[in-house]
């Protein structure tokens, strides 16, 4: 999602921006998608990042007051005109050729803290978060009773992903989140031996859902800005896991409406194992 954010900001198509070792690359001959906004820019109407002065040329370098700035304009005999107004846009590849002759640097490092945030353990009170996210969702299931075996049918959830930078990334991480959900309370079971070495230490043993389990998934999105995200936007990662969740007491009502005193289960997983107990066995 930081590729359509990068390119808004400077200008340029999304295409053209690139990440390698977790650093956003912009190709300095890239076109630009929509002209970026010019910074400051001298009575000669030359393209410049600042009107701060270059850093001071090295021994034997020609000082950048020497060397052409490339212009937005073909080259005039004429005087430029001095009392017109700056230009108001410059694209992409003229501001990094003007930073490039003036030796002026391009990247920056810095890092982010959450504004306003605070908590008191002791009275229980504070912001300790920046923003929550909301939702809801249903879910079906449906269970055989001979057998025991569970599937869930379908999961139709509402989420509030705040106005999405990129929506299909934020789809996958709901649908994603949701089968995760799921899968741990319908099949991934941690089993031990009595001397504590771990049984299901392999896909073999360890079930997480694939495609032939996971369910038809109906994801709206709320569509709600965010007035303190970027863009708009928030974060969606882990809150959708727990709509998954809703798998565990949708097979229970399966139960109960074949048999109704089944009683209730709280461990999870619900294998096909324990759905059988619950079935046919006496409570």
């Amino acid at each position: 999602e930081l590729r359509p954010v990068a390119a808004g900001l400077l200008g340029c198509a999304p295409e053209d921006v690139e990440f390698a070792d977790g650093v956003a690359r912009v190709r300095a001959d890239a076109a630009a998608d929509g002209p970026a906004p010019a910074p400051a820019a001298p009575p000669s109407r030359e393209p410049t990042l600042s009107r701060a002065q270059p850093a001071p040329p090295r021994e034997g370098e020609a000082s950048p007051a020497d060397e052409p700035v490339p212009t937005t304009e073909p080259a005039s005999s004429e005087p430029a005109p001095t009392d017109q107004p700056a230009p108001a846009e410059v694209a992409w590849g003229d501001v990094v050729a003007a930073a490039y002759v003036q030796r002026v640097r391009l990247s920056a490092l810095a890092h982010y803290a959450t504004p306003d945030l605070h908590f008191d353990r002791e009275t229980n009170t504070g912001r300790p978060f920046h923003y929550h996210v909301y939702g809801a969702a249903l879910v079906e299931a449906s269970v055989d009773v001979l057998l025991g075996t569970t599937h869930i049918d379908r999961v139709t959830a509402v989420h509030d992903a705040g106005i999405p930078i990129d929506e299909l990334t934020d789809r996958g991480q709901i649908e994603g989140g949701i089968v995760q959900g799921l899968g741990w309370v319908t099949s991934e079971e941690i089993l031990h031996s009595e001397d504590g070495r771990i049984l299901t230490d392999t896909l073999s043993t360890y079930k997480i859902p694939d495609l032939q389990s996971s369910p038809e998934l109906d994801i709206h999105l709320l569509g709600e800005p965010n007035p303190v995200g970027l863009m708009g936007s928030k974060a969606v990662g882990e809150p959708p896991l727990i709509y998954g969740l809703g798998g565990f007491f949708a097979i229970q009502d399966a139960i109960a409406g074949w048999r109704p005193d089944a009683g209730s289960e709280f461990h999870a997983p619900l294998t096909p194992e324990r759905v059988f107990g619950l079935l046919h066995e006496t409570p």
